[in-house]
């Protein structure tokens, strides 16, 4: 797996961290890796993939 470092982060962003980890009765790791992946599940559902794209750009030229 891999690691990030994240510098120069904010005092108050640290704290909220740790409070939502708190809240979740988890580590504050646990929580930003679970930020991390929701952020980037995110993005995977508001883009169609490349092939519905494809098909909806041609969807009205006939071609079956």
């Amino acid at each position: 797996m891999a690691k990030v470092v994240v510098r120069n982060l904010d005092d108050d962003v640290k704290a909220g961290l740790k409070a939502r980890a708190t809240l979740h009765g988890w580590s504050m790791e646990e929580e930003v890796r679970q930020i991390l992946h929701r952020a980037v599940s995110e993005v995977g559902h508001t883009q169609p993939r490349l092939g519905s794209r494809i098909a909806e750009r041609f969807a009205g030229a006939g071609l079956t």
